[in-house]
């Protein structure tokens, strides 16, 4: 059973990823995570702070805390890889039949849940930490479960420029509100508000 453009047969209760990716296929089952998981990356030139913000918020959703490991592409096990799509694949990944299209920007991204490996390739870190944030909105926890509902997801921007304009906010919400702007693939915001400044003081120039 497949789908494209968001439209779920995976279950009635698939997950809603906010924005809808260009491309989605559901798959036929669910993997679940556990402690003997691990994060994986090959290359720490960009994507190492992106792996430790993975894991804290796994940690945070699920209770799981996910080792980070840098190692040759050889070997995986059960693993979440990010990946950069000019490093070499593991063959075990590549004998999955896995593709990467090419050309889906900097920001751009594939994902593929398979039944020991969560695969997230892009071309520029910008687009792992995209991926990174799909893949967060399609894990449930349940029972004490951890599952993520196998897919293969093929996303890109449809415009370059994606944001809001936040009219005076309340200052001790504002960074709650740019991370919230962020899981959503949102990449710019203008804030119109005194109340982060007060120009009445002497201090201010």
């Amino acid at each position: 059973c497949s789908a494209t453009f968001n439209s779920p047969c995976f279950s009635s209760e698939a997950p809603l990823i906010t924005p809808a990716p260009k491309g989605l296929a559901w798959k036929n089952f669910s993997v679940e995570l556990g402690s003997d998981w691990k994060i994986l990356i090959t290359n720490s030139n960009g994507i190492n702070a992106i792996a430790e913000y993975l894991r804290d918020e796994l940690s945070d959703k699920t209770g799981i805390f996910l080792g980070t490991q840098r190692s040759p592409a050889t070997r995986f096990g059960r693993s979440i890889m990010l990946f950069l799509a000019t490093e070499k694949l593991p063959d075990a990944v590549k004998a999955k039949g896995f593709s990467f299209p090419g050309k889906l920007g900097k920001e751009g991204y594939v994902l593929e849940v398979f039944d020991d490996c969560i695969l997230i390739v892009a071309e520029d870190p910008a687009g792992i930490f995209y991926g990174v944030g799909t893949l967060l909105q399609m894990i449930d926890v349940e029972d004490g479960k951890t599952t993520v509902p196998a897919a293969k997801i093929t996303d890109f921007p449809g415009v370059k420029v994606r944001g809001v304009h936040i009219l005076d906010p309340d200052p001790d919400r504002l960074k709650g509100m740019i991370d919230t702007m962020a899981k959503l693939k949102m990449n710019f915001f203008i804030v119109s508000t005194w109340k982060l400044f007060d120009l009445d003081k002497g201090d201010n120039s």
